[in-house]
């Protein structure tokens, strides 16, 4: 599901909503590894090119806490490294569902998905 993000929280701290950035990826929610033998389950927003690297941190135990009228806001907890320590930090995230177009993205993307958006009208 193709997403805009925007955080707002940075290290547990709330941030002014205009001066925030925001990351366009495809959301991910499920389990992933953490390490050789663990999983958490978390929320992942990564690239579209198919290496799913993540662009922004991930989000753990990820919980719907509003429905807004074109996303959701999502809250759960980010390992947050400053001064060479590192912590679990309340982080939340404005999901804002979006439409891909081929030219809104600098990723490359499957041909045939862009075959099937031109049959659709999209592009």
């Amino acid at each position: 599901m193709d997403m805009r993000i925007r955080l707002r929280m940075w290290g547990g701290r709330k941030v002014e909503r205009p001066n925030t950035p925001t990351y366009v990826g495809m959301l991910i929610i499920g389990d992933a590894w953490v390490s050789k033998t663990q999983t958490r389950f978390c929320a992942r927003l990564v690239t579209h090119d198919g290496h799913q690297l993540d662009i922004v941190p991930r989000l753990y135990e990820p919980q719907i806490i509003s429905m807004l009228t074109d996303g959701f806001l999502l809250r759960g907890f980010e390992d947050h490294k400053a001064e060479g320590d590192r912590q679990m930090v309340m982080q939340e995230w404005t999901c804002e569902v979006i439409e891909r177009t081929s030219g809104e993205f600098d990723q490359k993307w499957h041909p045939r998905m862009e075959a099937d958006h031109r049959k659709a009208g999209r592009i």
